[in-house]
Formats: structure tokens, C-alpha cells, sequence
């Protein structure tokens, strides 16, 4: 996954590409929101899917100034969740937003997803 794409004049502005990781057996990754609060402190946010359960779970990852990492998100029991965006008011406050669904025999219920950063692990929170 590449987050940040360069062209010729990206280039001359000083902007480089840098690959990000992919989750280990996941075969499609997507990120959506990204936010920066210094340039060791930038957080980007999306979704993976594993390839053996075809189910999507949040993906959040950080970048601490050299390299990005994937930061484990809050577990969340519905069927397919998606982060979109993602704020930092600090480094021990965070949210990132998006949406959760679970799947019936006749139906998706959609409901908003809230993860909170609290400097330490993401807080899984279902707005209804």
C-alpha cells in the first residue's frame, strides 16, 4: 500500500512516496483519512479485508517520523467496519470515524463507528 503518491512536481516540492504495511493475509486494503500533527506524529485510517473471511475490520496506522506502522484498532463484532476519517487533538486524543454493518438474511443495519485514541490503544464506541 503506498499512502502518500508523488508526481514529478510532488518531487520538487520536496514530497516522496512511502510504502505503508499491508495486514498479514489481508487482499484489499483501503485508506481513507489521514491527519498529521507533527512530522513524527501523523495517523492514517481505513479498512482491511482478510482474505480467508472476506469480512472488513478498521485499519489504522502511524507514522512516528521514519517508517509507518499498523496500530491495532478496538475489536467490533459487527459483520463489515470501515474508518473513514480521523482526527488528533493530541497524541493521547484521537478519533477516527466510520461506519459498522451487520448483515441479516434480509437486511444491512448500518450504524456509525467511533474508535478513540487515548495515547495508548484505540476504544471501540457504536453511535446509533
Amino acid at each position: 500500500m503506498v499512502l502518500l503518491s508523488a508526481t514529478a512536481a510532488d518531487a520538487a516540492t520536496g514530497l516522496t512516496i512511502v510504502s505503508s504495511p499491508d495486514p498479514t493475509g489481508s487482499d484489499f486494503n483501503e485508506l481513507d483519512g489521514a491527519v498529521a500533527t507533527a512530522p513524527t506524529n501523523a495517523w492514517a485510517v481505513g479498512f482491511t479485508r482478510d482474505s480467508a473471511a472476506l469480512a472488513f475490520a478498521p485499519l489504522a496506522e502511524h507514522w512516528d517520523g521514519s517508517a509507518w506502522r499498523i496500530v491495532a484498532t478496538a475489536p467490533v463484532t459487527a459483520d463489515d467496519n470501515r474508518l473513514h476519517a480521523v482526527a488528533m487533538i493530541s497524541a493521547s486524543d484521537g478519533w477516527a470515524v466510520g461506519e459498522s454493518n451487520v448483515f441479516t438474511s434480509t437486511a444491512a443495519v448500518t450504524s456509525g463507528l467511533i474508535e478513540h485514541w487515548n495515547g495508548n490503544a484505540w476504544v471501540w464506541h457504536l453511535a446509533k
